[in-house]
């Protein structure tokens, strides 16, 4: 049947985060194994009985439509259609209608597989679909569109480029399709989108999920095209012509010195290496060339690129189209050189941005973490200040936790956003509270807080203008800003220092309410922000333990990642602990009964508050932060500071708990517990609970029992996050074990 139908190859983008490969190459001409990506694809069209297909073009189209002039399509006849104006996947293929006579199969110009196509398109016919995505399995979908489908491959939702606690399935949309020409009905004229814009509507209208066991690697980022030439080189794509044993990959028309050491896995084109080289697990694309005694370890060489004698390429590096390395040049570790650039023998290049293959572990929903003597370097530290300053704005404050290596790490990224034309207030020594307070209060676009862990490893939080954590979706647009040149500010003033700690125990004061009784903190940075606003609202403070609790003291126990613990005697002489969910749902109580009738509560909230609201009478309006950034619901929660600022809580809880120290919360009494599990994938875990009918909620995966649920999430690759709740601690816990159960028994034995 597959004789019948057309393809329509996407072969407009522009590759950015494959530059400096793509500055003067279109991506779909990028070699694997020497050959381009798409004539690869085009490879396995014909060997899938596609014989016709139309070409969407756009980047540097010319290039593509030449090369094909003169090379193979595999017996396909393609037709070009070139876009004046991006028009989006969606819109490229309405562009081509007129071609398009039958049911059609859509593929990426820009991706290798070995999926059976023929397969996809029977099942697409079984099915009799309007429309049927191609899926693949990977265990990190952070990149990619999530794809949750039933049983039978009826699509129920998806998950756009998750962060890890959005993550639904770990199958990913490959960009494959295959079509009922009647959806070209259902396309607008203009910028339209499959996964946005067409996909979405179809849900429950004959949209369906091809489950792919095959190979599928979109080579959209430097070490993902690293990866697939090796997958490629080891045997692990079906397609793929490659000698047994083979340790490396060489053309046959490739001038390699007899005394030049080639030490595998290496592919190269039409190249030339002189005697003394060393050239180890590098890709040489056609024209490269290395001279006498150069190394080049774990790197990319474009066209033409030119490493002179006894120059060294250090791993992760990539050498753009027609650069020079100049004799006896080094070049550090993940260095980027553009396309063209000359680098003399003095030249010392410390760019560490990219394709270091730990950027995906760096990124994170706060902003960044990770070891600052191998991972956050200062040339990538600088960048991502300057990344922050042109993606959020142009006026920023920055702390630190008090620690050398922290204010070491902060004025590294406030070199960064100096020289991309920020103006910066240092606020030195501080907490997250504090950080967000000061981000809102100065008028500043962006704030920033380092926080030393455990022996090397550090934490930068990057706040909004509101003082939210930006999120993954900002993130990455701040990534791929790191990635790209600027021109360097020299600045007109220098950073300035601010003092915002008073302002905020000013902010803290006339935010609650005098206080009486006696409390004992814990000696922190926090601790000691309480201290000072109890004290001036007129409690009796101390520092000290939760054995104080025994003297009449209310114990207050407040962390720098925003937790929040109660510990006193009440009235009955019993002893209660109180955690920020139960403070949260007294205050809530108060604010109502004072006449406040719209609460702002995040998505991750527990049930428990969002019904506490509800049964006072008040009105629930939930955001998400890190994805909505500008919407109504988030600039309310702004507004509503005790819900994010966890010392302003403990406060108004201390002034609500009185001199009769009673169980604050409202309603009926709720318990929360977690626990994280150890799998080998959390995304598969996650996806196999999706596809035998389990609830989301807000995007996440619910687990929901007769009186209590569990939310599962996962934090990382292998970890998964149980988040429990329930009536009483007991049934909390329950609920924790039966989920553990059920994963590890039945969905995804450890």
């Amino acid at each position: 049947m597959s004789e019948k139908v057309k393809a329509v190859i996407m072969a407009g983008g522009e590759g950015t985060r494959l530059l400096p490969m793509t500055k003067r190459m279109p991506k779909p001409l990028v070699p694997v194994l020497n050959v381009p990506v798409m004539s690869h694809m085009l490879r396995l069209l014909a060997e899938n009985g596609i014989r016709e297909a139309a070409v969407t073009l756009k980047y540097r189209a010319y290039d593509i439509m030449d090369y094909y002039k003169t090379h193979s399509t595999e017996g396909i006849r393609l037709a070009f259609f070139e876009e004046e104006e991006p028009l989006g996947t969606a819109g490229g293929v309405k562009a081509a209608a007129d071609f398009l006579d039958s049911d059609f199969l859509v593929v990426s110009g820009d991706a290798v597989c070995d999926i059976s196509l023929s397969e996809a398109i029977r099942f697409h016919q079984r099915k009799e679909a309007a429309a049927t995505i191609v899926t693949a399995r990977q265990k990190v979908p952070l990149e990619f569109g999530g794809v949750v489908a039933k049983q039978n491959g009826e699509v129920i939702r998806f998950a756009e480029k998750p962060s890890w606690r959005r993550v639904l399935s770990d199958r990913v949309n490959t960009g494959i399709y295959v079509f009922d020409r009647r959806i070209l009905s259902e396309i607008p004229a203009g910028f339209c989108d499959f996964s946005k814009d067409i996909f979405p509507s179809l849900v429950g209208r004959g949209l369906y999920a091809y489950a792919s066991d095959g190979y599928w690697c979109d080579i959209g980022s430097l070490d993902a095209y690293y990866a697939c030439n090796m997958d490629a080189l080891n045997g692990s794509i079906r397609g793929f012509s490659v000698p047994a044993q083979a340790q490396s990959y060489l053309s046959w028309d490739a001038d390699i010195d007899p005394h030049a050491y080639v030490k595998g896995p290496c592919i190269a084109g039409t190249v030339r290496i002189a005697s003394g080289a060393v050239i180890e697990g590098s890709i040489l694309m056609d024209g490269a060339s290395v001279g006498k005694g150069a190394v080049v370890r774990s790197s990319i060489l474009c066209r033409e690129a030119v490493v002179g004698d006894y120059a060294v390429v250090k791993q992760g590096s990539v050498v753009g189209e027609g650069a020079v390395i100049g004799s006896g040049s080094m070049i550090e570790r993940g260095t980027r050189i553009e396309a063209g650039k000359i680098i003399l023998s003095e030249d010392l290049i410390l760019d560490n941005r990219i394709f270091s293959g730990t950027e995906g572990d760096i990124f994170r929903e706060f902003g960044l973490a990770g070891n600052v003597k191998t991972e956050l370097l200062p040339p990538f530290l600088s960048a991502f200040g300057a990344a922050a300053a042109r993606v959020l704005g142009k006026k920023a404050v920055f702390f630190d936790d008090g620690t050398a290596s922290a204010d070491y790490v902060k004025n590294l990224i406030m070199s960064g956003a100096i020289s991309a034309g920020a103006v910066c207030l240092d606020g030195g020594a501080g907490f997250h509270a504090l950080s967000a307070f000061s981000v809102s209060y100065t008028g500043s676009d962006l704030g920033i807080y380092v926080r030393r862990e455990d022996g090397d490893i550090h934490k930068i939080y990057l706040l909004d203008a509101y003082g939210f954590s930006v999120g993954m979706p900002r993130m990455r647009n701040l990534s791929a800003c790191m990635r790209k040149e600027y021109d360097i500010s020299l600045p007109e003033t220098p950073a300035k220092s601010l003092d915002s700690y008073g302002d905020y125990l000013r902010h803290l004061v006339g935010c609650a309410a005098p206080l009486t009784g006696k409390f004992a903190v814990k000696d922190s940075p926090c601790g000691q922000a309480f201290y000072a606003a109890a004290s001036l609202l007129g409690a009796v403070c101390e520092t000290g333990t939760k054995s104080l609790a025994a003297d009449g003291y209310v114990f207050v126990d407040i962390s720098d990642d925003g937790e929040l613990e109660f510990s006193y005697r009440s009235a009955d002489g019993g002893y209660v602990m109180i955690d920020r969910a139960h403070a949260t749902a007294a205050i809530i109580k108060s604010k109502i009964a004072g006449g406040e009738s719209i609460i702002y509560l995040p998505v991750t909230a527990p049930h428990a508050l969002v019904e506490t609201v509800r049964t006072l009478g008040g009105i629930v309006k939930q955001y998400d932060a890190q994805t909505e950034i500008d919407s109504e619901a988030v600039a309310g929660a702004s507004g509503q500071t005790w819900q994010n600022d966890p010392i302003l809580l403990a406060l108004l809880y201390a002034a609500e708990l009185g001199a009769d120290r009673r169980i604050l919360y409202a309603g009926e009494e709720f318990a929360l517990a977690e626990k994280t599990l150890t799998v080998e994938s959390a995304a598969s875990v996650i996806g196999e609970l999706a596809a035998h009918g389990a609830d989301t909620e807000n995007g996440m995966l619910m687990l929901n029992f007769d009186d209590s649920s569990v939310r599962v999430t996962a934090e990382d690759e292998h970890t998964i996050k149980l988040s429990a709740e329930a009536r009483t601690p007991r049934d909390a816990e329950d609920a924790l074990r039966y989920a553990e159960k059920g994963i590890t028994e039945s969905v995804h034995p450890l």
